[in-house]
């Protein structure tokens, strides 16, 4: 029984990960689109290393501040963004 809900747990947490990683990646996506970049070389280096715009939060807030996501969603995806914080840590 012990390791059925190891299992139960470990799975919850995995989906966790990996649906807030979804959310993120397609994040990147629409800010990518909608920055003006033709050669896409000046927008890759926002997204690099320890750059502007290299983490879960930073890309949620600048969506939000260029009118990408409505508040609710903002609000939201920094609840997954903590929550899957707490299961990668």
């Amino acid at each position: 029984m012990n390791l059925l809900l190891d299992t139960h747990v470990f799975l919850w947490i995995v989906n966790g990960i990996i649906g807030a990683t979804f959310l993120e990646m397609l994040l990147e996506n629409i800010l990518r689109e909608f920055l003006i970049d033709e050669e896409k070389r000046v927008t890759e280096e926002l997204f690099d290393g320890y750059k502007p715009l290299s983490t879960f939060s930073s890309k949620i807030t600048m969506a939000y501040c260029l009118g990408l996501i409505y508040k609710s969603v903002h609000d939201d995806l920094h609840l997954i963004r903590k929550i899957r914080n707490e299961f990668a840590h």
